[in-house]
């Protein structure tokens, strides 16, 4: 009568009666190996597209991104709790990175109140045909 042991035994030999099981355990290994790298790589680069969100938003605030990433600030610290950008966070590290380094914030344009058309419509009185020989003898004249 075979026991618990000697099934175990059986289990990990194959036909040729060498041991199988270290090979199979060293081939899930290997894949496990090839499944982080791709993870890291993966985690990597979900790093920069979120560090270039972040990057032009900075921009956008007249700002270059290497001088908040100067003051210290590391990219989770602007992160939501899903992973998403923090817009308020960012805009607090562009304040911060302002007050820090004495860089003023650059004036607003002017207003352009008040310029152009105000909206109010036209009265145009319709212009009188003109032919093209209209046209040469009124460039003549």
């Amino acid at each position: 009568m075979a026991t618990d042991n000697d099934l175990d035994r059986s289990a990990d030999t194959d036909d040729a009666g060498t041991v199988s099981g270290n090979r199979e355990a060293a081939k899930y290994r290997t894949q496990l190996r090839e499944v982080e790298k791709e993870r890291d790589q993966l985690r990597d680069e979900l790093s920069n597209m979120r560090r270039g969100l972040v990057d032009d938003m900075v921009q956008q605030a007249n700002l270059k991104p290497a001088a908040v990433w100067a003051t210290g600030v590391e990219l989770e610290s602007l992160l939501n709790d899903d992973g998403t950008i923090n817009r308020d966070a960012v805009h607090a590290a562009i304040g911060a990175t302002r007050d820090m380094l004495g860089i003023p914030k650059l004036p607003a344009a002017p207003s352009a109140d008040g310029q152009g058309t105000t909206g109010d419509v036209i009265a145009v009185e319709p212009a009188e045909e003109l032919s093209w020989s209209a046209a040469i003898t009124a460039r003549e004249a």
